[in-house]
């Protein structure tokens, strides 16, 4: 079954937000590790959170597996 999921990337560094060990948030250049949220508004709340302003980072929604999406979750 696919579900929505969404990613941020921020426009400066190119890298996307993934949680960090420590349970904050950090970055990374891989598409791959990065976060996965449940919605847009959380998805910018994150961003934001992170200390970027709107106009520097860009959110992607797209659908997954719900199953890999499990594994990815922020």
């Amino acid at each position: 079954m696919l579900i929505r999921s969404v990613v941020v990337q921020c426009l400066a560094s190119h890298e996307f937000l993934c949680p960090s060990p420590d349970g904050d948030v950090t970055t990374t250049p891989l598409l791959s590790k990065a976060g996965h949220f449940d919605d847009i508004d959380e998805a910018v709340s994150t961003a934001e959170f992170f200390g970027l302003e709107p106009h520097e980072f860009e959110v992607f929604p797209f659908f997954i597996d719900v199953m890999t999406k499990a594994t990815k979750r922020h």
